[in-house]
């Protein structure tokens, strides 16, 4: 099977970040795991210090799942089709502003 990683960068709401990690750690990765072709996920808080390159901090986490599958689109639309439903529900922490998502093949 082909692998993969799709990334999420992401931020809470202001005042909720302890909410966005307890979601995200305790019920979305959890979720995500239960779409087949997703086998492993975790997060990962931005650390204090970033490259001068990077002029402003735009994101606090990255979340980091590894997929398995030879059919990445139907994992996807999977996916898509689970989020924000009684399967998959979004936290009111987790903001939308500016959120990026995307996925990479791996080369192991």
């Amino acid at each position: 099977m082909k692998r993969y990683m799709l990334i999420v960068l992401s931020n809470p709401k202001d005042g909720q970040e302890e909410e966005f990690k307890r979601w995200y750690l305790e019920q979305h990765i959890p979720d995500c795991l239960q779409v087949p072709g997703f086998v492993s996920g975790k997060l990962l808080p931005a650390a204090g210090q970033q490259p001068s390159l990077q002029r402003e901090k735009r994101w606090n986490y990255l979340a980091l799942f590894e997929l398995e599958t030879d059919d990445l689109n139907a994992v996807l639309v999977e996916l898509e089709q689970r989020l924000n439903t009684s399967r998959m529900p979004i936290s009111d922490a987790f903001s939308f502003d500016g959120f990026h998502i995307e996925v990479f093949a791996s080369s192991e």
